[in-house]
């Protein structure tokens, strides 16, 4: 699977703009093999983690990246920040995320999974003006999900008509 079909999220955009115009000085529109070392090794990945991530992004074997490969970077560094294995599906790979009681279904609700570098601020929650309301940290321990509980919701998932485990994300009222 190559980065053909690759589509950078919005947030993603806003964080490869951020690292061009720290680091891109010269303003080529690149971003060369050593600064990209700098920028990414505030990821704290290992480095051979960080060389597959490399050898991913820059499909054409530049020893530079545009901001496509920027992109394909920094999603594939967000999915090794989460302890998934680097390989070229994760390009494509996408994470639902659900933000407070609103569920919309086009493109800019799904994200891939942000990195955090070092060095680099996460602009990307601000990109829209909006962010997701924090919930206030439990002060007693949760109750216990009881057997009926599991086959109420294990009832509602199976009647919103999942497809291979995983639901459309498009909510429709009942």
């Amino acid at each position: 699977m190559s980065a053909t079909g690759f589509q950078a999220t919005s947030a993603e955009h806003a964080l490869v703009n951020q690292i061009f115009a720290q680091h891109d000085t010269q303003k080529i529109g690149i971003l060369t093999g050593d600064v990209a070392v700098r920028v990414f090794g505030g990821a704290k990945l290992p480095p051979t983690t960080l060389g597959e991530i490399w050898s991913i992004a820059d499909e054409e074997n530049n020893g530079w990246l545009s901001k496509k490969g920027v992109a394909v970077a920094l999603r594939l560094i967000g999915w090794a920040q989460k302890g998934e294995t680097v390989t070229k599906s994760l390009v494509n790979r996408r994470e639902l995320r659900f933000v407070a009681h609103w569920f919309a279904t086009d493109a800019s609700t799904l994200a891939g999974s942000l990195p955090t570098i070092e060095g680099v601020n996460n602009i990307a929650s601000h990109s829209t003006g909006m962010s997701a309301p924090r919930s206030p940290p439990p002060t007693a321990p949760l109750p216990p999900l009881t057997a009926q509980d599991k086959a109420k919701f294990q009832n509602l998932f199976h009647k919103a008509g999942p497809v291979n485990g995983l639901l459309s994300g498009a909510y429709r009222y009942a």
